[in-house]
């Protein structure tokens, strides 16, 4: 097997689970005919498969398995063009690279070990199957054969289901397949005495040394001249590590569409009309399901707490069968039925608070002081001389000053002891009387609403507020005025420093297969698929680039990119200049530590002050590496264990200083006979690094490119 030589040659490395897509997308027919017309030029190609070019065409079947998958199981899902493409991608390579890997060992799962995972003793039972609500007892909660049973039964004559039923089965055979195939390769790690033994030394030999760093840091960055020439004589030195991967970076301006006040308007008349019929509906919940646009389809009781705000808002009783608003709660406007109201046994009272916050172990001098500031501010409040929401602001001491002091709904566990008794003990809405103290301070209370143990069914209507077609058209006229006459980079900086309402965006390295940039928090795809498939270095696009998901126009311009392995200067600048300036750095401070000649650690560092002085360090290991103030320093660390006692060494230079390491003693790790225990943890690691990057080594090893980012 091929595949293990491969996850030999990188064991050690940790690379994050890539895991085999089964999920596939659904399209109609007129969108899988576009796919067998083709796309112009390479963005036809979807990817590299043991050097052969994998086309669209020849990933129709896997588009077609798509189609009977999102029939069968989700008939309202319509994906993406690119989402297709990159599932239908991951099945191939799944049909083309793990499949041979499965047959070639002889791997599959018998028709008794398939019904075994759904029918069979517990211990074959599959975990999806045991884990299924359906299938399990309604009282104990556990997995129940009979219901497994019950169900097939109920599906005979159900084409759908079972069709569902046969999807689900063949997802677990495959999901066993590659349980088996992993632990397959789990086998072939081994872990020899030798190395067992070595690693228990390296936890248990220990060393007591006497050091004196000098970080890098203490040599100010500006001090050190670097050039451009310096830096591609780096880079090419070093051309192993400075492989670039696929990006690209631009800057860009976004357009957003927001909705107007006259968008605003036609929602909320559209939702008064609905309050009409709402109140007049026999079935609540049915009505509210059929026509909200939201997320509110929650038809249980809520207490206080669970109730969108605005609903309290309205001084007005809550009374079964009221409709309430359309109010605007977040960025949707909600029109709420109370469809019954019963009572329960917890109790929430909303309010709102100053706190004048007193230190702990304050002197009552300070406490009466600061209680004095309070009651003056309560004698304003109650003489109408100052708002409570403007004084929380100006006087508040805790997180609540910006939002007036609203405490929000709480019941009688939430707050301290006294808060809890004055606020639950208040018959109506207002201020109270007088402060209330606790071990925070002093509060000024105001209750919002008074406690109450009622509970709420409510019906909700919800209505996402958009920008209409008008809107929309507005702001991507204003972003095609913005992109029009822009031929340069400097006519790009001079339109938006004329316009202060524009702000431009940077994006640097840009991944291709990213979902965002800054100001565009995901589905930036469109974006992203321009500057990897259209843009050249210095463009913009033909027209602005829209982001339907996010209500967004953008115009970017490409300004650098980088194609797979180049060994870019611009791409690793900051890193190069980093590693350079601290090269020139080293040079400095050993050429320094040398200059003195061959004296004490003590004399080192007081002859080269800077305020540096000798240190200790105790109990040091290999396996840590870490030295004191100096940190982490594998070179450091490996030095000192070649050092015998008493011994100095020469000025170690690392990542981030330059070392000189005294050993003072010398602790070998106590001799024991059996290492079985280093042995096994050195073999689990290395069992859940085959684990998790075998199929990174396949990718390897068929030689796999992956385009898909190119279709957006």
């Amino acid at each position: 097997m091929a595949v293990i030589g491969k996850i030999r040659e990188k064991a050690g490395i940790i690379v994050g689970v890539i895991a085999v897509g089964l999920a596939l997308f659904i399209v109609g027919d007129d969108f899988f005919r576009y796919f067998q017309k083709g796309r112009k030029g390479q963005e036809k190609v979807v990817g590299i498969f043991d050097g052969k070019e994998i086309t669209l065409d020849d990933i129709s079947l896997e588009i077609m398995e798509a189609e009977r998958y999102y029939a069968i199981n989700m008939p309202q899902q319509r994906p993406s063009e690119a989402d297709l493409i990159r599932f239908a991608w991951s099945v191939f390579l799944r049909k083309n690279m793990l499949k041979p890997e499965y047959e070639t060992l002889g791997l599959r799962v018998s028709d008794e070990e398939k019904k075994a995972m759904y029918e069979g003793d517990s211990i074959f039972i599959h975990p999806q199957v045991s884990s299924a609500s359906v299938f399990q007892d309604s009282v104990t909660k556990k997995f129940d054969r009979k219901l497994v049973k019950e169900f097939l039964k109920n599906i005979k004559n159900n084409p759908d289901a079972k069709a569902r039923w046969e999807m689900f089965l063949d997802g677990l055979v495959e999901t066993r397949i590659q349980e088996k195939y992993t632990a397959m390769l789990s086998q072939s790690a081994y872990v020899t005495k030798a190395e067992a033994k070595r690693e228990y030394e390296n936890q248990n030999n220990k060393l007591n040394l006497k050091y004196f760093y000098v970080p890098y840091s203490s040599i100010p960055d500006s001090s050190i001249k670097i050039t451009d020439k310096e830096l591609e004589e780096y880079l090419k030195k070093n051309k192993k590590r400075f492989k670039a991967p696929e990006s690209r970076s631009f800057e860009y301006v976004i357009f957003s569409v927001v909705p107007s006040k006259e968008d605003t308007l036609e929602f909320s008349d559209e939702l008064r009309k609905l309050g009409k019929e709402f109140a007049l509906a026999q079935d609540d919940s049915a009505f509210a399901v059929s026509k909200t646009k939201g997320t509110e389809k929650n038809f249980t009781y809520r207490n206080p707490k669970e109730i969108p705000d605005g609903i309290y808002s309205e001084n007005r009783p809550l009374l079964k069968g009221a409709v309430i608003g359309p109010f605007l709660h977040r960025n949707s406007f909600m029109i709420v039925k109370v469809s019954d109201i019963k009572e329960d046994t917890t109790y929430f009272v909303r309010s709102k608070h100053i706190l004048f916050q007193v230190p702990k172990g304050a002197e009552t001098k300070v406490k009466d002081s600061i209680r004095k500031e309070a009651e003056k501010l309560l004698a304003q409040l109650k003489a109408g001389e100052i708002d409570f929401t403007q004084a929380a602001k100006k006087y508040g001491s805790d997180g609540t000053r910006d939002i007036g002091g609203d405490l929000g709904w709480y019941d009688e566990k939430t707050m301290v002891a006294p808060f809890t008794k004055a606020t639950f003990e208040a018959k109506e809405k207002g201020l109270l009387p007088n402060l209330v103290e606790t071990d925070f301070g002093y509060h000024i209370v105001s209750i919002t609403e008074p406690k109450t143990n009622k509970k709420y069914k409510l019906a909700i209507v919800e209505r996402p507020i958009y920008a209409t077609q008008n809107t929309t058209e507005e702001v991507s006229l204003q972003a095609e005025e913005f992109l029009l006459g822009l031929k340069t980079y400097e006519d790009f900086k001079k339109k938006i420093e004329k316009d202060p309402r524009l702000v431009k965006k940077v994006a640097k390295k840009v991944m291709p297969y990213a979902q965002s940039v800054d100001g565009i928090p995901s589905n930036a795809k469109p974006l992203i698929s321009w500057a990897f498939n259209e843009a050249k270095v210095g463009e913009f696009p033909k027209k602005p680039i829209r982001i339907p998901e996010q209500g967004l126009f953008v115009v970017p311009i490409l300004t650098a990119r980088t194609e797979q392995d180049e060994l870019s200067l611009e791409y690793f600048r900051e890193t190069l200049e980093y590693e350079v300036r601290n090269l020139k750095k080293r040079e400095q401070i050993i050429a320094k530590m040398n200059s003195y000649g061959n004296i004490s650690l003590d004399e080192l560092a007081q002859k080269y002050g800077s305020g540096i002085v000798v240190q200790e360090a105790r109990d040091v290991t290999l396996q840590n590496a870490s030295i004191g103030t100096a940190g982490y320093t594998p070179v450091g660390t490996g030095t000192a264990f070649g050092l015998q006692k008493g011994k100095r060494s020469k000025p170690i230079g690392d990542d981030n200083g330059v070392i000189v390491i005294e050993v003072t003693e010398q602790t070998p790790a106590p001799q024991i006979a059996d290492y079985s225990q280093y042995k096994n943890n050195l073999l689990n690691t290395q069992k859940q690094n085959m684990s998790n990057f075998y199929y990174q080594a396949l990718q390897e090893l068929y030689r796999v490119k992956d385009f898909t980012y190119k279709f957006n």
